[in-house]
Order: structure tokens, then C-alpha cells, then sequence
């Protein structure tokens, strides 16, 4: 008689789980931390379709509109302390960055813009600490004011380092 593996027949249904999910896992949460980006108060660049311009990745598209912002990193390490061959606990570490043109003779004013931008991104994201239920909370670590060395000399980054806490639960 052949032995039964549980985690390919759970008790009772004769037949195997579905695997968890990963990609709908992941993209769940990067769609509602986009929604929260955007719903800062900034008065966004649109897109074409009149969207704000919060990009996904780092390639910008050409004829792009400031303020605008983007996702650069999102990262996930489990914590192995918190998890369980069931139950695992993760840590998303996502980067999202306001980037803005300014005036390059007017150093004092671009900063200040730019502390304002990263923290109305910081308070949207504080409103909903669970991004609509799509994690455990977020907190932000670190954040970055700076301006970036270009030929027009005149972009600013405010950068945000966040952690996201996610649970993922497997079927047996």
C-alpha cells in the first residue's frame, strides 16, 4: 500500500492544494502601494491617460512629467525567526522616489520641496499602514533628500526605504 503525502492530498479531499500564489501575493501589494503613493498630496505629472506618473520599475518613459514618482526596489527576505514550514512572516524593503525638477539657483527652496514631497508620501502611506489589508503594516526606515548631478543640474530625489511585513500561508 502506497503511503499518503499530506501536502499533496490534504485530509478529506482526495486531491492536491493549490500552491500559494507567489505572483499574486506580490503584485497585490505593489498595486495598493502604488494607489497609496498616488493618493499623496502632490499634485502629479499625468501620463498620457491623465494618470499621476507613478512608475513601476526605472526606466522612465520619454516626455515624462514632474513631480513624479517611481518604485526602484521591492525586495522580499524571509524572516526565519517569525515563520513556519506553514505559515512564513517576510519583509518587503521597497524603495519609492519623488523625483522633481526645482530651480538650480535655489538650493534652500529645492530641499524644502523636496522634505515636503517625501513626506506627503510618507503620511499617504501612514494612513493605511496595511496597504487595504494587503500586509501586516509598513514603516518607513529611511529617508533621503537630494539633488542629482545632471547636465540641466536642476532634478531632485526625495527617497523613502520602507518595510513591509507579509504573511504568506500555504495550503497543505
Amino acid at each position: 500500500m502506497a503511503d499518503i503525502n499530506p501536502m499533496e492530498h490534504p485530509p478529506g479531499t482526495g486531491q492536491a492544494a493549490d500552491p500559494l500564489d507567489w505572483a499574486a501575493w506580490y503584485e497585490e501589494t505593489l498595486d495598493a502601494l502604488v494607489v497609496q503613493v498616488e493618493a499623496a498630496a502632490i499634485e502629479w505629472g499625468l501620463d498620457p491617460d491623465g494618470q499621476p506618473y507613478v512608475i513601476e520599475g526605472q526606466q522612465r518613459p520619454a516626455g515624462v512629467e514632474y513631480p513624479l514618482a517611481m518604485v526602484l526596489e521591492f525586495r522580499k527576505v524571509r524572516d526565519d525567526a517569525a515563520s513556519d514550514r506553514d505559515e512564513e512572516l517576510h519583509d518587503i524593503n521597497v524603495n519609492v522616489s519623488v523625483f522633481d525638477r526645482n530651480d538650480p539657483r535655489d538650493y534652500a527652496s529645492n530641499l524644502r520641496k523636496t522634505i515636503a514631497q517625501m513626506g506627503a508620501v510618507q503620511s499617504s502611506l501612514y494612513d493605511d499602514r496595511s496597504l487595504d489589508g494587503t500586509c501586516e503594516y509598513l514603516y518607513v526606515e529611511e529617508t533621503t533628500a537630494f539633488e542629482l548631478e545632471t547636465e540641466r543640474t536642476d532634478e531632485t530625489v526625495g527617497s523613502i526605504d520602507l518595510r513591509l511585513k507579509k504573511e504568506a500561508k500555504h495550503p497543505y
